[in-house]
């Protein structure tokens, strides 16, 4: 087990690969704001903690080295996707990785995507956390206006990339290169990507067609049973269900 500090403390607990595909479990030890043993007939208890003990929540990852897909379990107060990534890419110091997780988008959209050839706009909203002293010291113009809505304790802060001229695109490869930015913060908590939106048009004489991107990334909701022992969801039980979305969304996974 080999724990990694990538904004929280990761560690990974279970690693294995079965049937050509690896199966990986992570914990993120909490210290702050953890949950109290409570009873129907008794006053809520604390838990009592060694020195380098924590809350840990727990997520799973199923990553197919055949398609080159990675299916990451969502729970809110769990480890997001792009912690993960980068957990995998410090995994080992001497190697020069570099790993990151897009969200995967509907198909039919993502065809929608590749045939505009104007660009209008962009909005997006991040989610906006904690202005560290470094923060404050850094950075002119946007930046600045950022750090100084960061400091107001907003939740989120929403961007309107947009261009004047009706018949002007965007620049296609700056276009591209900012979705992918975007869509590998989709999910998270601190900086993720709650809403976003293009705005194009096939060409100028088409009307401007609006493509969510949030909306229309795959996904599977599962219900699942947590241990009646310990209130934990079995590690086995949450692999089950990874290999269940793998089958169910095959058909619909395309690489851009």
């Amino acid at each position: 087990m080999r724990l990694r500090t990538v904004g929280p403390e990761l560690k990974a607990e279970d690693i294995l690969t079965r049937n050509g595909l690896y199966y990986m479990d992570f914990v993120r030890m909490r210290f702050r704001g953890g949950p109290g043993r409570a009873s129907r007939t008794a006053q809520i208890q604390g838990f009592q903690f060694q020195r380098d003990e924590a809350f840990g929540e727990e997520t799973a990852a199923l990553y197919d080295p055949g398609t080159g897909f990675i299916f990451v379990q969502y729970k809110h107060e769990g480890i997001k996707a792009a912690h993960i990534a980068q957990y995998l890419s410090n995994y080992i110091p001497t190697a020069q990785n570099n790993y990151e997780f897009h969200a995967c988008l509907d198909p039919d959209v993502l065809a929608k995507l590749r045939r505009k050839r104007i660009f209008r706009k962009i909005d997006f909203t991040v989610a906006s956390g904690p202005v560290t002293h470094r923060e404050r010291q850094q950075g002119v113009s946007m930046k600045r206006a950022l750090v100084h809505i960061g400091e107001s304790g907003a939740q989120s802060i929403s961007v309107s990339v947009s261009m004047a001229h009706e018949h002007t695109g965007m620049d296609r490869s700056w276009v591209n290169e900012t979705l992918n930015l975007l869509r590998s913060n989709i999910s998270g908590d601190q900086g993720s990507v709650s809403t976003l939106r293009v705005y194009a048009k096939d060409d100028p004489t088409t009307p401007t067609e609006i493509l969510d991107l949030i909306a229309n990334r795959l996904y599977k909701d599962y219900e699942l049973e947590p241990s009646a022992v310990d209130l934990r969801y079995p590690r086995d039980a949450r692999y089950h269900l990874l290999e269940t979305a793998r089958t169910e969304l095959a058909p619909h996974l395309r690489h851009d």
